[in-house]
């Protein structure tokens, strides 16, 4: 919709085009077509919001990994042992 009333460049500008060797008949058009929408010529700005979709989605994702490795670690004191131990 953005598209056509011209707010959103991009409509007839393709980033790749990938139709040659892509049959839209087959059974892994039809998956990617279900699960992601993909098309065989996917315009510049569907590109740009899939990378910036997927850079947004495993930074959240791998985030509090990285920052678990990157963050120094603290070393546990030894539990502390009382002066009067039972024999």
């Amino acid at each position: 919709m953005l598209f056509t009333a011209g707010v959103l460049p991009g409509l007839n500008t393709y980033a790749f085009d990938i139709s040659a060797g892509y049959d839209p008949s087959s059974w892994y058009a039809a998956v990617l077509g279900g699960m992601f929408n993909f098309t065989a010529q996917p315009s510049v700005l569907e590109v740009i919001a899939w990378v910036a979709y997927a850079v947004i989605v495993l930074a959240l994702f791998l985030g509090p990994t990285v920052l678990r490795r990157l963050r120094p670690s603290t070393p546990t004191s030894a539990p502390v042992e009382t002066a009067a131990s039972t024999h």
